[in-house]
């Protein structure tokens, strides 16, 4: 089977050295909401203003909530699984693995972070199913920008027409970006948490891609 000219067929230091710059990013932010840098206090605080806009339109309430329990914990899971094993099934072995290495590295990377940085959740989120647990950063961001990635990539290297490429990529990214507005909106997370999310998510698939290439 022929590829098309993608990424994934330059030298592995261009995922790389990618990866170590988003990563060194989320670091950074990371430092600067442990330390309640100003800057970061002052981004954060537009939060408070989103969350009451959200709230003000009605019907906006239902689906935020489901929108929250499509892309949580269980049910990245199960998709993370089902793709994994879809992978498996029709020969592509290589990717199967990296889609499962990927997916399970940011669930353990977010959980790391969240204990690490020790963040409490804004004061002015949803009352409804109130979460406690850490904010920073937002597992829904971090697993939903590697699965969204990892999507765009096996497009990219599975699907020969450019249009279906196209369309499954764009799908992927305007999926990622509702995960990510619905985390704001719902008032669940600052909005550092949901870019330090992305970085790690994103950082995380491309040092995946560099260390282990789907590719045959």
């Amino acid at each position: 089977m022929s590829y098309p000219p993608v990424v994934l067929d330059r030298p592995r230091r261009t995922p790389l050295l990618a990866s170590l710059i988003l990563l060194a990013l989320f670091g950074a932010i990371a430092a600067a909401v442990a330390s309640d840098w100003s800057w970061a206090a002052d981004i954060d605080t537009e939060g408070r203003s989103l969350r009451s806009w959200a709230d003000d339109q009605g019907w906006l309430a239902d689906p935020l909530r489901w929108i929250e329990i499509a892309f949580g914990t269980v049910g990245m899971t199960i998709a993370s699984t089902l793709l994994a094993l879809a992978l498996l099934v029709k020969g592509h072995r290589r990717a199967g693995i990296l889609v499962a290495v990927v997916m399970a590295t940011t669930a353990l990377a977010t959980y790391g972070g969240k204990v690490l940085v020790g963040r409490g959740r804004p004061v002015w989120q949803d009352p409804e199913y109130f979460l406690h647990s850490g904010a920073f950063p937002s597992g829904h961001t971090s697993s939903t920008a590697a699965f969204a990635g990892l999507v765009i990539l096996l497009a990219t290297m599975l699907v020969r027409r450019p249009t279906i490429r196209r369309l499954i990529g764009s799908l992927a990214v305007l999926v990622f970006l509702v995960v990510a507005a619905d985390r704001v909106l719902l008032g669940r997370h600052y909005p550092s948490d949901v870019v330090g999310g992305t970085l790690l998510g994103a950082g995380l698939l491309l040092l995946g891609v560099a260390l282990y290439s789907p590719l045959p």
